[in-house]
């Protein structure tokens, strides 16, 4: 679309070179176009910077608005209906040069503002998150549970805590190598979103364990979920030169009520000693504290 205005502007300004009414106005309806066009596109994207994507479409438009007016003015107006030079239409033309001055500069200070907001919002991401699975980081994690479990004492929610560990994970680094390793953990991470809301906090919490956080749940849900995670993992496959390998997964899980006074560490600790037990009854399986109120065996 751009090509074509600039096209359609640069035939404009050479078939009408000895009019220079026609000149300015067919340049002058162009730009409203594309000022039009660009705050309409800026709205479209959806950016998150609302208060830069105002100003944005606030440039935009302002700039169309201005070449707007000198297109009536040029059009209908006697005085620039009849100017052959630019000196004639002075009034029209040294607002309009100053306006794209700062419009220049104005649309320069918005893009690097831009960019400079992009890059913050990446390295937050960076600093947030697990590279290989993309999911929270131990310390994203804590905080995002703590404000969620801060926000559960207000509103009177269960929540449950899960610890997850993938059983006998380090023979697989150790027969197969560390990609095929690093491809488990990322199909598993995928598993764990598939399988959880929006609201739900999924930590990589260290080597092949990960950490959930079901909020608005009681124990008996969030073992269910456990119980789906657990079974639909171990229909997985995995490629490993002329292998086909499985994996398979532990889960404990610890209730959290409302009223709790336990730290996030004690939660955790709790589940720890859950997936314990699950491990010790042959693991792929899940268990719950107290300990011994499930054992759902594959």
């Amino acid at each position: 679309m751009t090509g074509v205005l600039l096209a359609a502007q640069g035939a404009a300004f050479y078939l009408l070179q000895d009019s220079l009414r026609f000149s300015i106005i067919t340049h002058s309806g162009i730009v409203v176009v594309v000022g039009i066009l660009m705050a309409r596109e800026i709205v479209l994207v959806g950016s998150t910077q609302r208060t830069l994507t105002y100003a944005w479409c606030g440039i935009w438009l302002m700039h169309a608005a201005l070449y707007f007016r000198r297109l009536v003015l040029y059009s209908f107006d006697p005085v620039y209906a009849n100017a052959v030079t630019f000196e004639q239409g002075e009034t029209v033309e040294a607002l309009n040069y100053l306006e794209g001055i700062v419009f220049i500069y104005a649309f320069t200070m918005i893009c690097i503002m831009f960019l400079l907001r992009s890059l913050q919002d990446e390295l937050k991401t960076q600093a947030m998150h697990d590279p290989l699975t993309n999911l929270f980081n131990r310390r994203a994690f804590e905080e995002a549970a703590l404000r969620q479990l801060a926000a559960n004492r207000r509103r009177g929610e269960h929540a449950v805590l899960m610890l997850l560990d993938l059983d006998r994970f380090k023979s697989v680094n150790d027969s197969h190598g560390h990609a095929v390793g690093d491809a488990v953990l990322t199909r598993f991470a995928h598993v764990l979103l598939d399988r959880v809301r929006e609201q739900d906090l999924a930590c990589r919490f260290g080597g092949e364990e990960f950490l959930l956080m079901i909020s608005n749940t009681n124990l008996a849900e969030a073992e269910q979920l456990a119980e789906r995670i657990r079974v639909t993992w171990q229909q997985q496959s995995f490629a490993a030169g002329q292998q086909q390998i499985t994996s398979t997964v532990s889960i404990g899980c610890t209730p959290v009520p409302p009223d709790s006074n336990l730290s996030l560490h004690e939660l955790v600790e709790r589940a720890d000693r859950a997936l314990y037990q699950a491990k010790q009854e042959g693991r792929n399986c899940c268990s719950s504290w107290p300990l011994g109120t499930t054992a759902a065996q594959a």
